[in-house]
């Protein structure tokens, strides 16, 4: 499916990792390291990691939303990219597996090298 959304002509790429059951210091390390490596080979990257870090939290912390809700604001963002990659041994995390779902949905194809 070709994406009506995007105005810059580089690739645009989707991190899709584990968050639940990782704490905010340890999911956001991972994320950004991915990031930084798909940004250095020339590629604009969506890190949901550090989007969702952003939204609202409850007083106490914890994510203000239920997972599927965080999956809904993943899969907005999924659909403004070319490629989905996935952190290395990742893919059996419930987000990840749907997020892989939806890609493939929607034609968005996995990249596998960085």
């Amino acid at each position: 499916m070709k994406n009506t959304y995007k105005k810059t002509t580089q690739t645009v790429v989707y991190i899709s990792g584990a968050i639940t059951g990782y704490s905010p210091q340890e999911y956001l390390t991972k994320f950004a390291e991915v990031e930084r490596r798909l940004t250095a080979r020339g590629y604009v990257v969506v890190n949901p990691a550090r989007l969702n870090d952003r939204l609202p939290h409850a007083a106490n912390g914890d994510f203000a939303f239920t997972h599927e809700g965080y999956m809904n604001v993943s899969y907005a963002l999924l659909e403004l990219c070319d490629y989905i990659y996935v952190i290395d041994g990742e893919s059996t995390s419930k987000g990840v597996k749907l997020e892989l779902e939806y890609a493939e949905n929607y034609g968005i194809p996995r990249m596998y090298i960085i």
